[in-house]
């Protein structure tokens, strides 16, 4: 696929679009990031009025962490498709990137206005309220990604981590009990158990699941 898409670029006299179109798939055979971007740069000067290329192009500067720039494409390519949900959903996560808590929750609400029945930008804000320290507004954000989404674990696992800010220690550990039940090799989940128990003074029900952590993680 990689040697038909090279010998495709190759050709002349290709209409933007078209060559615009290969670029983008033949970005994805990139291993360096630097050389990806080369070919979404391309793609962005030849075909202005398609979104898609900002939005890997931005995905792109955000792996190479230059949120600010991404910002910038995300933006672009909503001034062509405003109601793109995941785009969005992707600003949010480079302006929490900045720490800019405020405007990310805004980007992040319109995703999740936009795709009610999906608890993903839900969650997304979720996160994003425990990073600023909201672990109120983190824990509504985890009750309505579950209400959308029972028993989703990643819900579950932002919910014990908000109860467990708010005070609700055993509401915390109730909440990553169970999602221990249903997936007992999660190392995330494991890891906030560990944390709740040395919290609570129970060192040897930790060491428990410290010696479980590091049969998961010998390295």
């Amino acid at each position: 696929a990689r040697s038909m898409l090279e010998r495709a670029l190759t050709l002349k006299n290709v209409d933007p679009p078209t060559r615009a179109n290969a670029l983008l798939m033949h970005s994805a055979f990139r291993t360096k990031p630097e050389d990806r971007l080369k070919d979404l740069d391309e793609a962005v000067q030849l075909d202005p009025g398609n979104p898609q290329p900002l939005r890997l192009r931005a995905a792109t500067k955000l792996g190479l962490d230059k949120p600010a720039d991404a910002v910038a494409d995300f933006d672009a390519a909503l001034q062509l498709e405003p109601d793109h949900a995941a785009t969005h959903e992707a600003r949010g996560l480079a302006l929490a990137a900045q720490k800019k808590w405020d405007e990310a929750k805004q980007s992040l609400s319109k995703a999740a206005a936009l795709v009610p029945r999906s608890p993903a930008a839900v969650l997304q804000r979720g996160r994003v309220n425990l990073l600023a320290g909201d672990a109120k507004a983190a824990l509504a954000d985890a009750e309505a990604a579950l209400k959308i989404t029972p028993d989703m674990p990643e819900a579950l696992l932002l919910r014990s981590q908000a109860r467990q800010l708010t005070g609700d220690k055993r509401g915390a550990l109730a909440d990553v009990d169970l999602l221990l039940e249903r997936f007992p090799k999660a190392p995330m989940a494991l890891r906030a158990r560990i944390a709740y128990l040395i919290d609570d003074d129970r060192a040897k029900d930790a060491l428990r699941d410290l010696e479980r952590l590091q049969a998961l993680e010998p390295t």
